[in-house]
């Protein structure tokens, strides 16, 4: 089960992924146009663009680790509040089966009490 939240980021993610391949296309749309012109201007658009490229992807790649980790910790959160609910379910259900038959809860407990004396017992 994929949580909206998660959802969201991977679509966020994959807008960012589109953005950044529609500026790495302008970047090697003008170093081409540089390059056909020749000379200085060229080496000069190139290593403005080699920059530009580079950090766009490192900006992208730290923003694509934080979204990553934001919708893991919500993914995990999400499990741990799931699980929480259920184990309250589970004490609830059985809280009221021991108030429905105390004589048999008082029962289990004292055969599980005998049984773990008894193999506590064998041990030593």
């Amino acid at each position: 089960m994929v949580s909206w939240q998660t959802r969201r980021t991977a679509r966020s993610m994959q807008r960012e992924a589109q953005e950044l391949r529609r500026r790495m296309q302008r970047i090697l749309a003008t170093m081409e146009q540089s390059l056909a012109s020749g000379g200085a201007d060229a080496k000069h658009a190139i290593e403005d663009s080699g920059r530009t490229f580079l950090s766009l992807g490192s900006a992208l790649v730290d923003h694509l680790a934080d979204d990553a980790i934001r919708a893991a910790d919500s993914a995990v959160g999400e499990q741990l509040r799931s699980t929480r609910d259920a184990l309250a379910e589970d004490v609830a259900a059985l809280e009221d089966a021991i108030r429905a038959r105390p004589f048999c809860a008082v029962s289990i407990a004292f055969a599980l009490g005998w049984l773990s004396a008894h193999l506590n017992r064998r041990r030593r």
